[in-house]
């Protein structure tokens, strides 16, 4: 084991140290998946719904951990740099369109009783329809969502360890699949959770260090970091391109909806929601996702 830390330290010009720590993360996330499974009897309702007993700071957290993955901490972020600001307009735009789950489409999923998003176009139209829709979800999520995810995480790997992509894939995967599988939506919700704390506390060291490295370059103000960089790089807004404020308009609308109130890998987690006597705000809700349901 001594032997693995040491040409792991060597590859990722690392030291020992940190080495351990990323094994001992792996242990841990993986050994938590399990321990969590270990505590349930599977049901259908325990397995995809994890027994309805999903608290909201846990969702938060879950679709937190869902959203930002090695995608985001990679692409996104490599985007960022190449754009600028302009490309986080995806996360900040994402706000609304969870408001539009909460007030309007989870109550409409918790009053049809689904145990899975597909269940809904079933009891709106019809079997085929659900069939379709869960054949669309799974291609979707193998070769969009999971597949560059896999890759993205995949290349970190081989930049760190020297591992080739289709192992590092293989081995993600397997670890991934081990919880998932045997534990269902629960061991997935609280391994997200403790990723999510992670990933923040992670961010902020990063920004921090980032902002340290700045000073040493003499940018120590916002009006020398704007000079520094390209124009318009910390604008929010740009008039044409691909990242222009109509297609924002236009676009995020329809794509932000799918992807936040429409997609199961989002909702899944909402519907393991545990419901309670709601009030008044909810209830309003309600009678607004009854009036858009007929």
């Amino acid at each position: 084991m001594n032997a693995l830390f040491l040409l792991a330290a060597n590859q990722l010009d690392i030291s020992v140290l940190d080495s351990v720590i990323i094994v001992a993360y792996l242990v841990l996330i993986t050994g938590m998946g399990l321990f969590v499974s270990r505590k349930q009897k599977q049901t259908v309702d325990s397995y995809f719904l994890a027994g309805r007993s999903l608290k909201w700071p846990t969702i938060g957290l879950s679709l937190f951990a869902t959203n930002i993955s090695t995608v985001h901490l990679i692409g996104l972020a490599a985007d960022g740099y190449r754009v600028g600001l302009v490309v986080g307009n995806f996360e900040c735009l994402a706000a609304f369109t969870l408001i539009l789950l909460g007030l309007i489409f989870a109550p409409i999923y918790h009053r049809s009783g689904l145990v899975t998003l597909p269940d809904y176009l079933e009891q709106r139209f019809s079997a085929g329809s659900r069939v379709v829709l869960a054949i669309m979800g799974v291609v979707a999520a193998l070769f969009i969502h999971i597949g560059m995810t896999l890759y993205a995480g995949s290349t970190v790997i081989h930049e760190f360890f020297g591992i080739d992509v289709i192992t590092s894939v293989l081995v993600i995967s397997a670890i991934t699949t081990l919880y998932t599988v045997v534990g269902g939506l629960k061991a997935v919700v609280i391994t997200e959770s403790i990723q999510t704390v992670l990933l923040i506390i992670g961010s902020i060291a990063v920004t921090y260090f980032a902002a340290g490295a700045l000073n040493e370059q003499g940018i120590d103000s916002l009006t020398k970091l704007r000079a520094a960089l390209p124009e318009k790089h910390m604008s929010m807004l740009q008039e044409s391109g691909g990242y222009s404020w109509y297609a924002f308009l236009l676009g995020y609308p329809v794509l932000g909806i799918w992807y936040w109130c429409a997609d199961q890998t989002i909702v899944q987690r909402v519907l393991g929601e545990k419901l309670k006597r709601m009030p008044r705000l909810a209830r309003y809700s309600r009678a607004l996702s009854r009036s858009c349901r007929y």
